[in-house]
């Protein structure tokens, strides 16, 4: 207001062309104190304003919009709106090549036309405007990519712990295993060398070698019966 030497400014925030309906949602946002109310509308995407803004990147004059013959196909909504808000010069705001916003200003306190230079002056206060929302945006990325980063860490951490509980559990189940598992072998082995020792001395006959077989037999049963309820303790 004060460098333009306007009655009144604002801004206008305007939306990305919706792809079903190729309508661009605006909205208009009086500057404080202006007591003018919040407005909203919606331009085709081929509206010769939208496109003098994002294509052109260029200023216009409310005089431009009711007068120039450029800007005649404009609708009779469009025109409503602009004349509503009660602007009289519009620069546009882009950011990475996309319009997201319009700097807007009042009749002038001294009721003279904005001349080129004073369009001039407005379109470099608007692309600085978008310089600082282009760093606002930066750092707020930056902001959730570093929240996003320690969600990961903690995501991370709680894998290690849940991975270490799960070694400690593979470490005792390895423990109990090779514990159940050596009883049982060493009964076998056992056997085994009482009925080469008896069949050497040529004492081994046919009913302690089915007594033999049979023990070694129970003690098989018990390293499958103690390995299957290893395998479903650890499948749980």
């Amino acid at each position: 207001i004060d460098v333009m030497d306007a009655r009144r400014a604002g801004l206008m925030l305007v939306n990305a062309p919706d792809p079903e309906t190729g309508l661009v949602a605006v909205r208009f946002l009086p500057g404080q104190g202006d007591g003018a109310r919040e407005l909203r509308a919606r331009l085709p995407a081929s509206s010769p304003i939208y496109r003098r803004w994002q294509d052109e990147r260029a200023p216009l004059t409310q005089y431009d919009i009711e007068y120039n013959p450029h800007f005649s196909s404009a609708n009779a909504a469009e025109r409503a709106f602009f004349h509503e808000i009660g602007m009289s010069a519009y620069a546009p705001i882009l950011v990475d090549e996309m319009l997201i916003g319009v700097l807007v200003c009042g009749t002038k306190r001294d009721e003279t036309l904005y001349a080129q230079h004073d369009l001039d002056l407005l379109a470099t206060m608007a692309d600085q405007t978008g310089i600082a929302l282009r760093n606002a945006r930066l750092v707020a990325d930056l902001r959730q990519l570093n929240d996003s980063a320690q969600i990961l860490n903690r995501g991370l951490n709680a894998a290690k712990e849940q991975m270490e509980k799960l070694d400690g559990v593979k470490t005792d189940f390895i423990t109990i295993a090779s514990h159940e598992l050596r009883t049982p072998l060493a009964q076998i082995k056992g056997y085994i060398d009482v009925a080469d020792a008896l069949n050497n001395q040529g004492i081994l006959d046919q009913d302690r070698l089915s007594e033999h077989l049979e023990n070694m037999r129970k003690a098989g049963d018990r390293i499958e019966r103690g390995t299957v309820i290893g395998l479903s303790g650890t499948t749980g």
